[in-house]
């Protein structure tokens, strides 16, 4: 009888071993669950913080910007370096008989 009583004991403790997995499966599933239902509530409020920010018509202070009237344009400054930058210079034109001062 002892050994039946070894077999019945081993069974036993096999059956609670089994509940207990069973219970860490559950606690794990639950946790599992719980971090899951968080990471979705964070995105959603991400989501929501995005698209109020991302609306101008909800952001006044996005008005206040100053802008150029050319800073959307796009050929701009296309004509620099084309303009003639020197100053008057004077040139002295001699001629045999007569000396000419000239401003250019």
């Amino acid at each position: 009888m002892g050994r039946r009583m070894t077999v019945a004991k081993k069974k036993d403790e096999a059956a609670e071993l089994m509940r207990e997995l069973e219970k860490i499966k559950k606690e794990r599933q639950e946790q599992k669950e719980k971090e899951e239902r968080e990471r979705a509530a964070e995105e959603e409020e991400k989501r929501e913080y995005d698209i109020a920010k991302g609306n101008p018509l909800l952001n006044a202070q996005d008005f206040n910007l100053k802008r150029r009237w050319d800073d959307d344009v796009v050929f701009k400054n296309q004509a620099r370096g084309t303009e003639d930058k020197r100053g008057k210079e004077f040139v002295n034109v001699s001629l045999p008989s007569l000396v000419v001062l000239t401003w250019r």
